[in-house]
């Protein structure tokens, strides 16, 4: 008995052995590919791909617009879709040997539009600390000053411990004519001026009577870094798109750091320095300082700005205090027009002038 229970092991590791190199159970085939818009030079990162067979799987395609999908052999039907694009759909069949399946993503009809009349557009390029958004860092509103100023009293860092990251706001307008014209905009963004430029995001556009406007916020869009990106906008319509406007080179702002006084720290006398490290190439700084009041709401107590890199408090008044600073340089110009700002995190101070 014991003889024959190990030949039956011995025989059940053979056969694992033998499906193992001869591919019991069938093996994987590679599908990849990369998805491109019509316009020559575009590729488009995030397209849902999805292979329909013997099984449903799915992908999105990477930064340079390429997927790869690994399937058991057999017949499939492959399809790749992005918002504002109709979706695209070929046949293909697996088998040992892997398949390249690329994709061309066409609007409507086709058809290449016009420029609106009246079409502009601006950029902004912000540096801001990772964790927070220019909205909410910038904002006015006493719950979101409070807000602030409650993270900031509760840690006692100098300036972002989770580094610095990137916004891109975008800003458009054209007249709105035709109710069947422009539905919105695609962001594309590259390394190079000659590309290729990767769609970033795709949104609709605001209609207010004879005009139109379109505000995007992307939040360390694809392809950012702290060296130089091209931006080019597409408008597209039920029937087609127009073609890629001439790319805007931005390098952002490097991140603004505050030097001095420190995070928390308790003054007792009713002046206060302020100071921060320069930013090269910015045209001037902004100032913001808010002052808590009885009820716990944040009311601004100094709004400047300067060219220096620091700013003198005096006659303070006891109780405590936020500030924060933007270094801000603007280009303007007939289109393309664009700003860059760098804000600062928070810092914190008390006065006491009874200790």
């Amino acid at each position: 008995m014991e003889d024959l229970r190990m030949r039956k092991v011995f025989l059940v590791l053979l056969i694992g052995i033998v499906c193992t190199i001869s591919g019991c159970g069938g093996s994987l085939v590679a599908v990849s590919g990369t998805v491109r818009g019509t316009q020559e030079n575009t590729v488009i990162a995030g397209a849902l791909i999805t292979a329909t067979g013997k099984d449903t799987l799915t992908t999105v395609t990477g930064s340079d617009g390429t997927y790869q999908l690994m399937l058991p052999s057999g017949k499939y039907e492959i399809s790749a879709a992005y918002q504002t694009f109709k979706t695209a759909s070929a046949t293909v069949t697996l088998e040992k040997e892997p398949v390249t399946k690329n994709f061309g993503l066409s609007t409507g009809s086709g058809k290449v539009i016009g420029t609106p009349d009246g079409f502009s557009y601006d950029f902004e390029l912000i540096t801001l600390p990772y964790g927070v958004d220019s909205r909410s860092i910038t904002a006015t509103d006493h719950r979101t000053t409070a807000s602030a100023a409650q993270a900031v009293f509760a840690k006692n860092f100098n300036n972002a411990p989770e580094g610095y990251c990137y916004e891109l706001h975008l800003s458009s307008e054209f007249a709105f004519t035709d109710p069947l014209a422009i539905q919105g905009f695609r962001l594309y963004s590259a390394h190079s001026a000659d590309g290729p430029f990767v769609l970033v995001d795709a949104a609709p556009a605001n209609l207010w009577g004879k005009w139109a406007n379109i505000i995007g916020e992307f939040r360390d869009p694809l392809l950012f870094g702290t060296g130089e990106s091209y931006y080019a906008i597409q408008l597209y319509t039920a029937e087609g798109e127009t073609p890629l406007t001439e790319p805007v080179a931005l390098v952002p702002l490097e991140p603004l750091t505050l030097k001095a006084p420190a995070n928390n720290i308790i003054n007792h006398e009713s002046g206060i320095t302020l100071e921060w490290n320069p930013v090269a190439g910015c045209s001037f700084y902004g100032i913001r300082v808010y002052k808590k009041q009885i009820d716990n709401s944040w009311t601004d107590y100094e709004i400047a700005s300067s060219t220096n890199t620091s700013l003198v408090l005096s006659g303070l008044s006891p109780g405590e205090y936020l500030w924060r600073i933007t270094a801000i340089i603007n280009a303007p110009g007939p289109n393309g027009v664009w700003s860059k700002r760098s804000i600062s995190a928070h810092r914190a101070f008390e006065i006491n002038l009874t200790d």
